[in-house]
């Protein structure tokens, strides 16, 4: 067969191997730049090893042999990985590289040594990676065909919302405030004491909901479920991949209040970086994976760095460069997040407001210590320890208190205390987010005022049942809670 042959099947296989498991076929085609940045080097590094090699080899079919080789490790190495890492968790770094890098290097040498022209087991090497990507992108086009992405996570039945029998009198703000751990919680499991916002929420007039919980843990996932007031079905909650997020985030953008707010001739305004609504997410915050970082993830380099990443140390250089980076921009969000909440709060009086300002005080990374000084790089990279990480959330608190109690003060001014506040975390303080017998991740604060009267969430109050007990006690709706349950989900090894 023609050297050229070859190596026009070379250039054009590596590049989709590079994406292990399929990737971009995971990814929506909505970023095609993002995507065309992510595959433009790997095509260029194609083309390069091939003509490298071929001047080394001066042989085309061996060359080609090579690189396909190569290519189809690629595209084994995450399921093979995966296997080994259910089955023989203590085998995984010891064995699944070393052995990899062996099984390469004995069939390299020997194609490289071979002096006979090709023979059946040289074009067996050239022909399986076609084969196995034919076979795998027919796999997963019918997959995705009859398996649309938001059938991965749905709403768990239908939860009827009775008509409001009373108009809602004035305005809704939702303070949001990432990863804001109940009193209750940060006091039982991490002894750190936050009765400073209980205490001074309270002298406003707030009722602290005591032993509120998140039902998830996920910010995707809880404020899906928060905003339907509905469980979630998961199709696979231990094994979750991009496209599960993708599809929770869906969820969250149509949800049922907004449809119910809507009814009722609200303006809806959100200031997160999460699709709520017609209202557009913030663009960036450090916590958003790029298209690039989400398709390397997935990829064979993304995949064995995870695996083998920690055998080898790190230098502080980028670490510190990367921290910067999400500092600068996490501060740049919550100061648009501010500014937009004090936007609408300086609006002339209109239609009734529901107002959405999802700030990350309490969210990694944690910024500044209790004496209100910006931590260092270092200090933040530290955070990794659990010890330290818990040490660092109680320092950020004071920052965290007085930013939520500013934001308080502003609606309470310009809104003549008419106004609904609630001030909730979407989830409790996540130290340890891999085992599901952790509940202190899903202690959540939840504190509200209401215009002209005291009320205290029932109990345990939970995330799904929040705004219908709201709508029970402010509109008159049926109260009719839905059970509470503790839902752990997990990422895919």
């Amino acid at each position: 067969m023609n050297s050229r042959l070859f190596a026009i099947a070379s250039v054009l296989v590596l590049p989709l191997l590079f994406g292990t498991n399929m990737a971009l076929l995971f990814y929506p085609l909505t970023d095609l730049p993002g995507i065309a940045l992510f595959l433009a080097p790997r095509i260029a590094v194609a083309v390069g090893a091939w003509w490298l090699l071929y001047l080394l080899l001066r042989d085309g079919i061996k060359t080609s042999s090579i690189i396909l080789l190569v290519s189809a490790v690629y595209y084994l190495y995450a399921p093979f990985s995966d296997f080994i890492d259910a089955h023989f968790l203590r085998l995984r770094y010891r064995f699944v590289v070393p052995g990899l890098l062996l099984l390469l290097s004995v069939l390299i040498l020997y194609i490289v040594r071979r002096k006979k022209p090709a023979g059946r087991g040289t074009m067996l090497l050239f022909y399986l990676p076609p084969v196995m990507l034919l076979v795998a992108t027919v796999q997963y086009g019918v997959k995705l065909f009859i398996t649309k992405s938001s059938d991965r996570v749905s709403l768990a039945g239908k939860r009827e919302w009775s008509p409001l029998l009373n108009a809602i009198p004035g305005d809704i703000y939702l303070l949001l405030v990432d990863e804001l751990a109940g009193t209750e919680a940060l006091q039982y499991y991490y002894s750190i004491d936050n009765h400073f916002l209980d205490s001074s929420l309270q002298a406003r007039g707030f009722s602290i909901a005591s032993g509120y919980r998140s039902n998830y843990s996920w910010t995707h996932f809880s404020l899906a479920s928060l905003f339907n007031q509905q469980y979630l079905q998961v199709r696979e909650p231990e094994s979750l991949v991009y496209a599960d997020y993708l599809a929770a985030a869906g969820i969250l953008k149509n949800n049922k209040l907004v449809e119910l707010l809507a009814q009722q001739d609200f303006d809806i305004y959100s200031f997160s970086r999460f699709p709520f609504g017609s209202n557009k997410p913030a663009k960036h915050l450090e916590s958003e994976p790029t298209v690039e970082q989400t398709l390397y993830a997935a990829t064979f380099e993304g995949r064995i760095s995870a695996d083998i990443g920690w055998l080898f140390p790190r230098g502080h250089v980028n670490d510190t460069t990367e921290i910067h980076l999400q500092v600068e921009k996490r501060l740049a969000y919550e100061q648009w997040v501010r500014e937009g909440l004090e936007g609408v709060l300086r609006r002339p009086v209109g239609k009734r407001r529901f107002v959405l300002a999802h700030f990350f005080y309490t969210h990694n990374p944690l910024i500044y210590d209790s004496a209100l000084h910006r931590r260092t790089a270092l200090q933040i990279i530290a955070d990794t320890s659990g010890q330290v990480l818990k040490h660092s959330y109680a320092q950020n608190l004071r920052y965290a208190n007085l930013n939520i109690l500013a934001s308080v003060d502003s609606i309470r001014k310009y809104t003549n205390d008419k106004a609904v506040v609630l001030v909730i975390g979407d989830h409790g303080f996540r130290v340890n987010t891999l085992s599901p017998g952790i509940t202190a991740n899903y202690g959540a604060y939840a504190a509200v005022y209401l215009p002209g009267r005291q009320a205290a969430l029932p109990g345990p109050p939970d995330a799904v049942n929040l705004f219908h007990w709201l709508f029970s006690v402010y509109g008159g709706q049926a109260y009719g809670p839905l059970p509470v349950q503790t839902i752990f989900l997990k990422d895919k090894p």
